[in-house]
């Protein structure tokens, strides 16, 4: 499992830096980059939907909850790569490694004052305590917790995830194919997900593919990270 690992300087800052093999370096991901909201807008190739919506027949779905807990990459319709619970990398955050972004975004999780991040949910026990509220998230050891939704993603999800979906797109020529392919078909595909929550500071869960989508359908985005 290769690692990727990045400095946190609190709520709010989003330095990092993103390891594995490349041909070349990547300039550093900005707060811009990693946080820009775009709303779906008919024309948009990739829109998250249920992972039950019903679909009119003919319509390109793909799964992004495919085979978890592996370091897969799936298939045209199923997306494990884009699986938060994917392994394909490790994910070091303040002083703590997990073996997944879900692993991670849980295993943040304080849910008992003095309390420190489980280590039986960062090694990949991610269902452990989900759904039970936490007091915040964890920021550090000294550290006051993160107690706004919005700021834990912005310090913890959105990084890892950005790190894992870079991670492909760098060390997996199949995964570029597939997304290129799909951005020159000028069809819309649909990026199923079983959580459906849209916005970074929402207080329910937020969807993954939404935020795929979001990073994916932004030209500025792929104009960094996809060429073509």
């Amino acid at each position: 499992m290769l690692s990727s690992s990045r400095t946190n300087g609190g709520p709010g800052t989003n330095q990092y830096g993103i390891h594995g093999a490349r041909k070349a370096p990547r300039p550093a991901a900005t707060p811009t980059d990693l946080l820009r909201q775009l709303t779906v807008v008919p024309g948009s190739p990739f829109v998250p939907v249920g992972m039950r919506t019903k679909m009119p027949e003919g319509t390109t779905t793909i799964n992004t909850c495919s085979d978890n807990d592996t370091a897969g990459i799936g298939d045209t319709n199923h997306w494990t790569w884009a699986n938060p619970t994917n392994r394909a990398i490790a994910h070091r955050y303040a002083g703590i490694q997990a073996v997944s972004v879900e692993a991670l975004w849980q295993g943040t999780k304080i849910r008992q004052l003095g309390a420190v991040p489980d280590p039986a949910i960062l090694n990949g026990n991610w269902r452990l305590g989900k759904g039970k509220r936490p007091l915040g998230a964890w920021a550090g050891t000294g550290q006051p917790l993160i107690t706004n939704p919005g700021d834990a993603r912005r310090a913890i999800y959105l990084p890892a995830y950005q790190d894992l979906v870079l991670f492909w797109l760098d060390n997996s020529p199949q995964v570029k194919r597939w997304l290129l392919q799909t951005l020159e078909s000028h069809h819309p595909v649909f990026l199923r997900d079983f959580d459906t929550g849209q916005g970074i500071d929402r207080n329910g869960p937020m969807s993954h593919a939404w935020l795929l989508s979001t990073w994916l359908n932004d030209p500025q985005w792929r104009a960094q990270y996809l060429p073509e």
